[in-house]
């Protein structure tokens, strides 16, 4: 009889899969990007770095030029957008190790299953944990698609900044020649 009743108890008390590696239930660690929609503030420099971008920023940035000349505008912006970049690469790397340090909570978990019920919500958990790793890579595949997308529009703009330069010198002496 008590076999029975542990069988029945087992098939029919649910497990806690969110109390397993309590580690990994927080958005830092599921989702550690911004949002998609302010990813054009964040990479065009609009969005000044926050969190570990600022640290980036503060880190690498040597000079803001204060005049309010387009070049320097798009300096200033620039410097933002990179730390931006370097701030999301360093949280999502973050969320994958804060991830890595849990795991082992998971595998103890594993090892200390007592029914098939554990056992299969166990590796239900580990599941979800690895469709989480697989979001973050293609996270993280994009951002480097973002990154590298970036320089190319800040040597763009650094074309554009001397064509307009060119044409403003070409005008001057065009109309210091006609007077």
């Amino acid at each position: 009889m008590t076999q029975l009743q542990q069988t029945y108890q087992m098939f029919t008390t649910p497990t806690d899969i969110t109390g397993m590696a309590s580690g990994l239930e927080n958005q830092a660690v599921e989702n550690p990007m911004p949002a998609a929609n302010a990813l054009a503030g964040l990479l065009g420099g609009q969005t000044q770095p926050p969190g570990a971008g600022q640290a980036f920023y503060n880190q690498n940035h040597v000079y803001s030029p204060t005049d309010d000349s387009a070049a320097s505008t798009q300096l200033n912006a620039n410097a933002a957008a990179i730390a931006n970049i370097q701030g999301m690469a360093a949280t999502n790397l973050a969320a994958i190790q804060q991830r890595l340090q849990d795991l082992p909570s998971l595998e103890s978990d594993l090892s200390t299953a007592t029914s098939i019920t554990q056992i299969t919500a166990i590796n239900g958990r580990i599941a979800t944990e690895s469709q989480f790793v697989q979001g973050q890579q293609a996270q993280a595949a994009n951002l480097q698609v973002l990154a590298t997308e970036q320089s190319q529009s800040q040597d763009q703009q650094a074309e554009e900044q001397h064509a307009q330069e060119s044409s403003t010198l070409a005008a001057q002496y065009k109309a210091a020649g006609s007077q």
